[in-house]
């Protein structure tokens, strides 16, 4: 089994095992809000149901990005997981902004008629061992793998943890002190975090759109598969760009104008197979060779060691 195959049966596998999972915790928590009118327990069931739609978009992201490349996506389509990811965050930003309004216009209105009962209080407690499971075997499949999209959703409903945490807290307060008032400024603060965790993986994606890389120690791997190379001079405009959970690098080397094509050839050979052995998930290296003091000031863009170096000097 290729590694594209293994990595796309483990995505499934886990987003089935969530989508399901956060299915049966959102239509218990938001039929139990929606009984015992409380705004707190329905948010934490609108977080649970983003986290059903974020495996459906695990699911059609996994279906796109395992296409082979074509004439029109010369690179393939791995990038789709990338623009699900982003997907998510509007989806999770939407459903934080419609509770803060909806928590607020019951504010506004005197509050809930009435305190929750303890049988809210017993359904927060399921989601949040229901969520700490759902969560740590997100992040174990997705670090395994290297998937953005699966980690994004375990930190998600990680965060999720925290807001049925808020949101028990909040309702033993509730039922402790005959407050109403207390649930829908629970429900507040929990549409605050939700919008927190919305904008961080909106954030986070249009880096990678940008063909920007979080991981900068990646150069210096690269950089130092270079230095093994006493025949090779002067790396730089070494740029990587990534696509999914793979990374695709180019970078242009000197060699002496003396050697042959095939030589050339030889040497961007082996520095490919040295930083595959190096460095996971490769998809693409394009090396580009020069002869010795080849010099273009217009080249202004790509990661020349000089620089790299001065930046870990400083």
């Amino acid at each position: 089994m290729t590694i594209d195959k293994q990595r796309e049966r483990y995505v499934i596998l886990v987003s089935y095992i969530t989508l399901f999972g956060n299915a049966a915790l959102a239509i218990m928590k938001l039929t139990t809000g929606f009984i015992a009118d409380s705004f707190a327990v329905i948010g934490d069931g609108i977080d649970s149901s983003t986290d059903v739609v974020i495996s459906i978009i695990s699911l059609i992201s996994t279906y796109i990005a395992s296409k082979p490349a074509d004439r029109v996506h010369s690179f393939g389509h791995k990038r789709a997981e990338t623009i699900g990811t982003k997907v998510l965050s509007f989806i999770i930003i939407f459903a934080g902004i419609k509770l803060f309004t909806s928590a607020l216009g019951k504010i506004l209105k005197g509050g809930a008629e009435s305190a929750p009962d303890i049988v809210t209080v017993i359904v927060v407690i399921i989601s949040i061992f229901g969520k700490l499971f759902m969560s740590a075997l997100n992040f174990k499949v997705g670090k395994k793998i290297g998937s953005d999209l699966i980690i994004a959703n375990a930190k998600n409903m990680r965060n999720d943890i925290f807001t049925s945490v808020g949101v028990l807290l909040g309702l033993g307060f509730t039922i402790y002190l005959k407050l109403p008032i207390l649930d829908p400024i629970v429900a507040i603060l929990v549409s605050i975090w939700i919008l927190k965790t919305g904008a961080e993986i909106f954030l986070e994606t249009s880096s990678e759109l940008m063909d920007g890389v979080k991981d900068k120690s990646i150069y210096n791997k690269i950089f130092d598969v270079i230095k093994q190379f006493e025949n090779v001079k002067n790396p730089h405009r070494v740029r990587v760009r990534k696509m999914g959970a793979f990374f695709i690098i180019d970078l242009d080397i000197e060699v002496s104008p003396d050697i042959t094509i095939k030589e050339a050839h030889e040497i961007a050979t082996q520095i490919e197979e040295e930083l595959k052995s190096k460095i996971e998930n490769i998809y693409d290296i394009m090396v580009h060779i020069e002869p010795y003091g080849n010099i273009h000031k217009e080249e202004t863009y790509g990661v020349n060691q000089n620089d790299l170096e001065e930046k870990n000097t400083n």
